[in-house]
């Protein structure tokens, strides 16, 4: 998802539930400065929140390399333990 920008931010806006309750569509028809700015918002939201799913999906896949270094690691130490011969 993080690489496919463009087809999430289509999705965001066709989507029945991206509407806002609280925007007043007629004040955004009647008033062209308000909607320019609504749509801005809208377009720095959309991009706030990809990055955001970004850094999630960066920061998941340290931890699970964080997960399989330390099985490795544990692994090996029994492995040491087990082949030692007891004293």
């Amino acid at each position: 998802m993080c690489h496919d920008k463009a087809g999430f931010m289509q999705v965001m806006l066709v989507s029945p539930n991206s509407q806002m309750p609280w925007v007043d569509l007629e004040l955004i028809v009647t008033q062209p400065s308000k909607k320019t700015q609504m749509q801005k918002t809208a377009h720095d939201f959309q991009l706030s929140f990809v990055m955001f799913q970004c850094a999630q999906q960066v920061s998941a896949e340290k931890q699970h390399i964080i997960v399989v270094e330390s099985i490795i690691k544990l692994a090996v130490e029994v492995d040491l333990n087990i082949s030692e011969p007891a004293k």
